[in-house]
């Protein structure tokens, strides 16, 4: 669970866009994000359904 403080110290940040090709945002929603997910479901599989697994293969 993430505390009150964190979020509210979250929203202050400025938004960072993701669709901006070589910012560090754009390059870790399109090549870090989906590799930490396939590690996370790899090294925690047990824990995720099949369907659960499939989704975010």
């Amino acid at each position: 669970m993430v505390s009150t403080e964190f979020l509210a110290r979250v929203e202050q940040l400025p938004l960072v866009w993701s669709t901006e090709p070589g910012s560090f945002a754009h390059l870790g929603f399109t090549s870090r994000y989906p590799a930490l997910v396939r590690d996370c479901v790899e090294l925690n599989g047990v824990r995720f359904s099949v369907e659960q697994r499939q989704r975010l293969q």
